[in-house]
């Protein structure tokens, strides 16, 4: 857990939590909630050390997100059987003539 008050810990565990997402470790949900929650806490650390780590360990949560949500929607497309890469065929619509499609 971050404490806010120990620079030292709070960036130690700020950098554990970093590394298991870099390296892909199975981090039970609880705890990276619990991570994310202190790293959300660490924002308003008097240190800015602190800050900067939780800021960083923040952003890269949300990028680690997206690229999971990204392979996600590829899985699903490849489960669908549609492609996955290059341009994608959209179809529009146009309300006021309904046949010109």
């Amino acid at each position: 857990m971050i404490d806010p008050g120990d620079e030292q810990n709070a960036i130690g565990d700020i950098r554990l939590a970093m590394r298991a997402i870099r390296e892909g470790w199975e981090v039970p949900g609880q705890t990276m909630r619990d991570c994310i929650k202190n790293a959300a806490e660490s924002l308003n650390s008097p240190k800015p050390s602190v800050r900067m780590w939780a800021a960083e360990f923040l952003r890269k949560c949300s990028e680690t997100s997206m690229a999971a949500a990204e392979k996600i929607d590829k899985m699903d497309r490849l489960d669908a059987g549609k492609p996955t890469d290059g341009p994608q065929k959209v179809e529009v619509v146009f309300i006021d003539k309904p046949h010109a499609h």
